[in-house]
Formats: structure tokens, C-alpha cells, sequence
């Protein structure tokens, strides 16, 4: 999974770059002084950038959690985050151009980033015995920071 968001992290960036061009180029020609549909691309373009950095970044420090449901969770949360990427991408191009302040698009790639990014940090949550422990024990959490200590 980690490769696969790279890749999607480095394909969302250069297509960042790519809608950056595209506005500084075509922009007058398109929005004709609506500064509202200016605003909309703008904020498309750089929801492509957000979408981008994440998926980089997971793909950079994704690390997969032990089977069971912490690592369905995991999955899942990717696959939101992955999705969210296209979602934001076709909404740059379908959305503002309508002039419409209704972007079902965006706001369901927003929605999908989200829930992927919690879905990731709940997964991330130790389990209640780890939780427990420290308190229960001091002398083992002593040692365990000596450990982690002569490790580095």
C-alpha cells in the first residue's frame, strides 16, 4: 500500500502542478470576471495539493498494523484516501466551471479524505492493555525506556 500511495501522491502532485499551469494560462478566458468561479478552481487546486501531500505522505511512513480489525481499518482508511485523490482531481475540471456553490464532488472527496485520515489515526490507537500497563507496572515502563535508550 505504501508504493501505491506514493505513486497516486506523485501523479496528484505533478497534476497539481499541471492545474496550476492551466489556471495561470486559460484563467481570463474562463471565468470572465466571476470571482466566485475563480475561487472555486483555486480552492480545487489546492485540495489536489492536500490530497497529494497526504498520499506522499503515507507512502513515505505508512507502516501496516497486525492482522485483525486495526488493520482492516488501515485498509480501509487508504482506500478513502486513494479515492479521495480522483474524487478532487475530476472536480477541479466538472465543478466551477458551472458556477454552481453546489460541488457534490468536492465535498464527497473532503469527506472521503477525512474518514480515511481518522480511520488511519484510530487504527493507530495502542490497545487497552498497553494503555493499562505503564501505570499498572512503573518498573517495567522504567525498563522499557532504558531499552529504547540503548537503542539509539
Amino acid at each position: 500500500m505504501r508504493f501505491l500511495h506514493l505513486v497516486v501522491g506523485g501523479v496528484a502532485f505533478v497534476i497539481f502542478l499541471s492545474t496550476g499551469g492551466y489556471m495561470q494560462n486559460r484563467f481570463p478566458d474562463i471565468y470572465h470576471g466571476n470571482e466566485a468561479i475563480r475561487m472555486m478552481f483555486r480552492a480545487n487546486h489546492i485540495y489536489i495539493l492536500l490530497a497529494a501531500l497526504l498520499n506522499l505522505g503515507m507512502g513515505c511512513y505508512l507502516v501496516a498494523r497486525a492482522a485483525g480489525w486495526r488493520r482492516r481499518l488501515q485498509w480501509l482508511g487508504s482506500l478513502l484516501i486513494l479515492a479521495c485523490t480522483g474524487l478532487l482531481v475530476a472536480a477541479f475540471y466538472q465543478e466551477p466551471i458551472r458556477g454552481s456553490f453546489e460541488r457534490p464532488l468536492t465535498t464527497a472527496g473532503i469527506f472521503f479524505l477525512f474518514l480515511g485520515t481518522l480511520f488511519h489515526a484510530l487504527s493507530s490507537l495502542p490497545p487497552r492493555k498497553a494503555l493499562a500497563s505503564p501505570a499498572a507496572n512503573p518498573t517495567q515502563e522504567a525498563q522499557q525506556q532504558e531499552a529504547l535508550a540503548s537503542k539509539r
